[in-house]
Order: C-alpha cells, then sequence, then structure tokens
C-alpha cells in the first residue's frame, strides 16, 4: 500500500488537501462522524466503532458553480497501482470527479441505494511517467436540494486491483452487496425455496450446517 495517498479520515486528513472556491464555506469538504440525522449514519472503516469520513453538505445556500476538492501530490507511479475508495451519494444530480492530474479517469454518481458503494480503479493504464496527483472533485449544479457525499477508506496500492468486492462473511445479518431473488412466480407448485440468513443448526432434517465457516458461531446463507 502506497501509505502516503491511503487515508480513512478517522484522525486527519493525512497528507490530502483541501482546495474549495471563494465561497468554500457553503460548499466544502469536512470531516464528520456519522449522525442518525444526517446520513451517512455510520463511516465506512471496518475497525472504527466511531471514525469520520470526508463529507459534503449540500444545501440551500449552495449555488451552481460551487466546487469542492481535495488533493494529493506527488504520487510515484507505478507499472501497476490500484486506486480504491468507498463513496457515499445520496445527492441527484451530483457526480464525484476523479482525476489523475487534469484528466478526469472516472466518474461516480448517485446509486439506487444510499449506502457505501466501493470503486477500484486501474491507474496504471491512464500512462504516467512522472509523479501525479489526485483529484476528488464535487460541482454544484443547478439542483437546489440538500444532500450527503461521502468519501470514505481512500488506499492506492502497487498492483493490479483485485476483484474482492463481493466477498461476504454474512456475519451481523449483513448480505453486504447480495441480493435475494423471488422465484415464487416461476414454480408451478407451492413450494418456497428462497436463500435467507441462518445460525446454527434448527433440530430439522435439512436445517442446515451447526457452524459457519468464518467463526465457527456466526452466520451463513
Amino acid at each position: 500500500m502506497v501509505e502516503s495517498a491511503s487515508c480513512d479520515f478517522d484522525s486527519n486528513w493525512c497528507n490530502w488537501k483541501r482546495n474549495e472556491n471563494k465561497n468554500f464555506d457553503r460548499f466544502k469538504w469536512r470531516r464528520r462522524a456519522g449522525s442518525k440525522n444526517n446520513p451517512p449514519v455510520a463511516d465506512h472503516t471496518p475497525t472504527s466503532s466511531n471514525g469520520r469520513y470526508a463529507f459534503i453538505r449540500s444545501n440551500q445556500n449552495s449555488v451552481e458553480g460551487d466546487y469542492a476538492e481535495i488533493y494529493i501530490e506527488n504520487i510515484v507511479p507505478s507499472e501497476k497501482q490500484c486506486l480504491s475508495f468507498w463513496y457515499y451519494l445520496a445527492s441527484e444530480g451530483y457526480i464525484i470527479q476523479v482525476l489523475k492530474d487534469d484528466l478526469n479517469i472516472n466518474n461516480v454518481s448517485k446509486p439506487s441505494e444510499d449506502k457505501w458503494h466501493h470503486v477500484q480503479i486501474d491507474v496504471a493504464r491512464f500512462g504516467s511517467y512522472n509523479k501525479y496527483k489526485f483529484v476528488f472533485k464535487v460541482v454544484h449544479g443547478d439542483q437546489k436540494i440538500d444532500g450527503a457525499i461521502a468519501l470514505d477508506d481512500v488506499s492506492l496500492t502497487n498492483g493490479a486491483c483485485q476483484d474482492n468486492v463481493h466477498d461476504c462473511s454474512f456475519e451481523n445479518n449483513d448480505m453486504c452487496a447480495w441480493n435475494t431473488y423471488d422465484y415464487s412466480d416461476y414454480t408451478s407448485d407451492d413450494s418456497d425455496y428462497s436463500w435467507f440468513l441462518k445460525q446454527g443448526k434448527d433440530g430439522s432434517t435439512y436445517g442446515g450446517p451447526a457452524i459457519d465457516h468464518t467463526t465457527g458461531s456466526g452466520i451463513y446463507l
């Protein structure tokens, strides 16, 4: 991991810096802890019980053209590099732009679910032989709505991106990004076949395994 570019925002901004326009007080990146009244209710960092994340609150005082950036400079290129980050975007019409120097290498917009989502970018394919900088930029459009924009657990690794986004242990009754599908409309009888989260054996003939694979006392699907 390239420590200089990695940050969970729990204690500080690490090596990331903020750059806002002259009206940055109304539209700016802040560090914030989760709040039940202001999502996201918790940061993403798994090891943090009360952590913080980078956050922008869009409100009625923000105007079209306002922008906010966090950036980091002097990144040493490598033959293979992967930028990874988690984002939360609950604002229609906004995008988080990811720039490598002045090149826009990715845009993320509001997903269908208001929760933390993971992005990995193969940085090396955009080329660079000199030290470069990363920028996360959000521009305020013509929307007059409140919204939440957040980043957490940014990391840069020298190596290929790993497709581990869909790994899930199902602990804490969490389906991660997986969803079940209802086949009831396609069956010819009254059979009730469905996936569900379970812990231990329930005593029936086909009640599932007594223990899970992860901890021996956890949850499985």
